[in-house]
């Protein structure tokens, strides 16, 4: 019935890393974070186009997309509260993070998976097709 201090502090986590994301989304829609200007002058085209598509609703999960590589492994690793070592590809090669995942969705035709990353000390998006090597770590 009562909530462990586990899932008090992953609920805390999860809260605050909301109000810091809803935060950052309201200073660029209110043109705050630039002297009070509604331009937004001094955000690239690509900050533009990430915080559009993170203000997004998901898209519904389709029973195919449970067919997805790793979708079982990295459910049971949300659920068991595992860190999970990947090898992911993205736009600037390969690279190496120890990650504790929080969620899986969909937006479009992509499945993500919703992390904290330890190596950049924040939570951050790995589409699960550039996932190319994926090991859950045992709990400490």
């Amino acid at each position: 019935m009562g909530m462990g201090n586990g899932d008090v502090m992953k609920n805390g986590l999860s809260i605050v890393g909301m109000i810091i994301l809803s935060v950052f989304i309201a200073i660029f829609l209110t043109g705050c974070g630039d002297g009070g200007s509604s331009s937004n002058e001094g955000w690239s085209d690509e900050d533009k186009q990430v915080l559009k598509w993170l203000d997004k609703p998901d898209d519904p999960l389709r029973p195919q997309d449970y067919e997805n590589t790793y979708f079982s492994e990295l459910s049971h690793a949300i659920e068991a509260k595992k860190i999970v070592y990947l090898e992911y590809a993205g736009r600037k090669g390969i690279s190496h993070r120890q990650v504790l995942p929080e969620r899986l969705f969909r937006r479009g035709e992509h499945i993500y998976l919703e992390a904290f990353c330890l190596m950049r000390d924040e939570y951050r998006r790995f589409r699960l097709d550039r996932i190319k090597y994926l090991q859950l770590k045992p709990n400490r």
